[in-house]
């Protein structure tokens, strides 16, 4: 199950690495310009390979629990 645990901990490491695109394009308290569409195209790219990593994490999580002992 490590393996699987550390394969899992890379794509969550890859969903932090995106959301913090997101936060450094907009951040809080309100910042960057919304109405800025390079900014909006770079900031909805880094939530989709966001949601690619969480679903590869996600399905790692899921073998982990299929390989635990019952």
């Amino acid at each position: 199950a490590a393996p699987l645990l550390e394969r899992a901990s890379e794509h969550y490491a890859e969903v932090a690495e995106a959301l913090k695109v997101v936060v450094e394009l907009f951040p809080l308290p309100p910042g960057g310009e919304l109405k800025d569409p390079e900014r909006r195209e770079r900031a909805a790219e880094a939530l989709k390979d966001a949601r690619s990593a969480e679903e590869k994490g996600l399905q790692a999580l899921v073998k982990v629990v299929e390989a635990l002992p019952e």
